[in-house]
């Protein structure tokens, strides 16, 4: 990581999108301290605050750490891509039991749907 480019391209990127370090700490879920000394020493975050920090900003993590300048590499999430995101965290979240549970649960919806699908194509 190239600890000056990291720093300045975070502390230009947030002020970009008018995020306060406060406010930015807050999304990030973090103490606004631990924030403030990503953009002024030499602490790095953990690879879940910097996936967060890019998604946040809007930005690659390459652009972030100072390997290319083009700030974005990737089209935006569409809502189900959010929504399998969101999933996989909390399917990631829990034990192997809750996540046959889980499994059985989708599957159970997944019938359902298909159910109501043939009933409606036979209407």
């Amino acid at each position: 990581m190239k600890k000056n480019s990291f720093k300045k391209r975070l502390r230009q990127t947030r002020e970009e999108i008018k995020l306060s370090q406060i406010e930015f700490a807050n999304l990030l879920n973090i103490n606004t301290t631990t924030y403030r000394n990503y953009e002024n020493t030499d602490r790095e975050p953990d690879y879940d605050t910097l996936m967060d920090m890019s998604d946040i900003l809007g930005i690659s993590i390459d652009y972030l750490l100072g390997q290319t300048d083009i700030k974005k590499d990737h089209a935006p999430l569409s809502e189900s891509e959010k929504l399998l995101n969101e999933i996989a965290e909390i399917f990631n979240s829990v034990d192997d039991i809750s996540k046959g549970k889980i499994l059985e649960r989708a599957r159970a919806i997944q019938e359902e749907y298909l159910k109501k699908q043939s009933i409606d194509k036979a209407l």
